[in-house]
């Protein structure tokens, strides 16, 4: 039997820099006017103080035990059962950048996007639509230069060093392990457009089709 109050939950993985924001972006985009709300495993990180080290005392964060999964579950079964969620941004540590609170809303599309979304199986088996960005290293790690050089002022050989002692270990432990899992497998192109487009077009087709089994 079909839940009328639950929502469709379509959860987007890949590695660090793979697009999951952008890519969720634009199919936010084009799924209005289908009401759906984004929660990012990104805003459930632990505090500076609770993270991991690695073997030369910097902190690694690109570990599942990193994520408060389980805050994250409080929330999301909060917004499935059409309760809003408000949630501290997380600012990455960057100095003298005060948080915003997030306000999610129930709506009929949930989109959930996270580093390790696959890796925590509670999370996994909630996902109706499982979403995997599979990007090349090598533009990967020229993404994770950029964005972290002008987003958070980490200067090259920082983001290099977290790459090959932080990155690509977790990738290859936590995240690719799991691609077979996945119902969608979307390798990367210059913009996504036609990825985006049928993805969008399924989702309405699922929220139309509940809608008719409902009336």
């Amino acid at each position: 039997m079909i839940n009328r109050d639950k929502p469709f939950v379509v959860g987007v993985g890949g590695g660090s820099g793979s697009g999951k924001t952008t890519f969720l972006t634009r199919l936010t985009h084009q799924l209005d006017p289908v009401p759906c709300t984004c929660i990012n495993l990104d805003h459930y990180y632990r505090s500076l103080s609770e993270q991991p080290r690695d073997a030369q005392g910097e902190v690694n964060f690109d570990l599942p035990e990193c994520i408060d999964h389980e805050a994250f579950l409080i929330d999301f079964h909060k917004l499935c059962t059409r309760n809003e969620v408000i949630r501290k941004e997380y600012t990455f540590n960057q100095a003298g950048k005060s948080p915003e609170m997030i306000r999610l809303l129930p709506n009929p599309v949930l989109l959930v996007e996270g580093l390790f979304l696959f890796h925590f199986r509670e999370i996994m088996d909630e996902l109706q639509l499982r979403v995997f960005l599979d990007v090349p290293d090598e533009l990967r790690l020229l993404r994770r230069i950029a964005r972290d050089g002008s987003q958070r002022g980490y200067p090259e050989e920082v983001v290099r060093y977290q790459w090959d002692h932080h990155v690509r270990p977790a990738f290859a432990s936590f995240i690719e392990p799991f691609l077979p899992e996945c119902d969608l497998i979307i390798p990367h192109s210059r913009d996504n457009h036609a990825a985006v487009d049928v993805l969008a077009t399924y989702i309405n087709q699922k929220i139309q089709w509940r809608t008719v089994s409902e009336s």
